[in-house]
């Protein structure tokens, strides 16, 4: 390890002529090369040394074959190997003139290296930027990408870079556009904004059709109208189009709904009447599962928790326990809650059915929903006091299973239900449980 370091160390010292040595090219080259060709230890430093020196010619004749192998071998770690061999690619030294290589080397190094800043740039801007799609390489021309880099290479005091941003101007608006199509939505409203102030009718427009679709803010139809209202206002043909479809879009979904709730309507009161046998229907349990299914699958929240109820007891349709908890708990999850209640005892009854396992866990969550949202829930209260009492679901708590016990008891109107809680209250008073 340090054979290799003090290699290193004597060539900067013949390079920079320091530590009493003169300055010495050649001899520098001669350290970096056997500190880059010994393959047991990679020294990318060197081989971007021995690179940077055949390049230019320092110590030796220029030498772009060898230049090019060194800077290969670096450009992972120093992105200025990455750079140069950009530029060889570019000019066709050494290597055949290949600019999709070119862009691909400057883009490597863009982030660090100024002048790949700029090549960059002017390939973006010349149409040689070459980047890779579902198709392939494709060249690019972006105006807005090449003032972007152009933008970076001038802050880092470029002046090349100055005096094409001097020359190349493009509009807010140009810029937006851009960003839009690269799908930066959040930038591209930026730029929208601003050049909207400045009355770009355009701009107006996107900017009305990005609150539309929420691209690169919330979604709200208010402030997109309003922006939209604005364009058409200064003239914009898009705007007006938007608009119009827009209403018209409106106007059909109202119908659809319309329609919908019409349709569910007719199916909640067909099925009404023949699950009661009543307004000319006879009581008919099949046909009442049909159309109470046609209602459920249509969104109605009513018609969910009664399918899910009549899957359960098999009433006019094959007995389902998987299907009714699935729409038992669609109805709850829509603010029904008096199927909270039937949800806790399916999983309470048939967890191993169900899921080949106890489902006190869930049956849990639903009996303490039940007794919160509805009154009366003896049945839950006389679950929850089981559960606490022999640990089901939860750790045992006999402070709690008294109380729900003790509700179903002193405050129940349900003899059975009072005498199932008495069967457990006594033993657990006694400590027998």
């Amino acid at each position: 390890m340090a054979f290799f370091k003090s290699l290193t160390e004597k060539a900067d010292e013949f390079y920079y002529g320091k530590n009493g040595k003169k300055q010495d090219y050649a001899k520098a080259l001669k350290y970096y090369e056997k500190a880059a060709n010994n393959l047991n230890k990679i020294d990318p430093y060197s081989r971007y040394m021995a690179g940077f020196m055949y390049y230019y010619g320092r110590g030796t004749a220029r030498d772009y074959q060898k230049a090019g192998k060194y800077f290969g071998w670096a450009k992972s770690k120093y992105p200025d190997a990455a750079y140069h061999l950009g530029l060889m690619y570019k000019d066709g030294i050494c290597y055949t003139k290949n600019v999709v290589s070119a862009f691909q080397h400057f883009k490597e190094a863009a982030d660090k290296i100024t002048n790949a800043q700029y090549e960059l740039a002017l390939m973006y801007a010349n149409g040689t930027a070459y980047e890779h799609t579902n198709e392939g390489y494709v060249a690019v021309t972006d105006l807005t990408k090449a003032t972007e880099w152009m933008e970076k290479a001038a802050a880092q005091g470029h002046e090349d870079a100055k005096k094409w941003l001097a020359e190349n101007q493009i509009s807010d608006e140009e810029r937006a556009n851009s960003l839009y199509n690269r799908k930066e939505y959040a930038e591209a409203m930026k730029w929208y904004l601003k050049a909207a102030d400045a009355g770009e009718e355009y701009s107006m427009y996107s900017i009305g059709h990005m609150y539309r679709y929420g691209q690169g803010v919330d979604k709200n139809e208010d402030v997109a109208m309003d922006w939209l209202n604005k364009a058409a206002k200064k003239g914009s043909k898009n705007a007006k189009d938007a608009i119009k479809e827009w209403k018209a879009e409106k106007k059909a979904a109202a119908k659809q709904a319309k329609d919908k709730q019409s349709q569910i309507a007719n199916a909640v009161i067909t099925a009404n009447n023949y699950y009661h046998g009543k307004n000319g229907k006879p009581q008919d349990y099949k046909q009442a599962a049909h159309w109470v299914k046609i209602a459920a699958e249509a969104g109605d929240t009513g018609s969910m928790g009664m399918l899910g109820a009549m899957l359960w007891n098999g009433q006019g349709i094959q007995a389902d326990l998987k299907s009714a908890v699935y729409w038992l708990e669609r109805a709850v999850q829509n603010g029904d809650s008096s199927y909270i209640e039937p949800l806790s005892d399916l999983y309470n009854d048939y967890g191993r059915e169900l899921f080949g396992r106890e489902a006190y866990s869930e049956a849990l969550t639903y009996c303490k929903k039940a007794v919160e949202k509805r009154k009366h829930c003896y049945q839950a209260m006389l679950a929850l006091g089981y559960m606490y009492a022999f640990g089901k679901g939860t750790p045992k708590n006999r402070e709690l299973a008294e109380k729900w016990l003790k509700e179903v008891i002193f405050e129940g109107d349900d003899e059975e239900l009072k005498k199932s809680a008495m069967e457990i209250l006594t033993p657990l008073k006694l400590g027998q449980i």
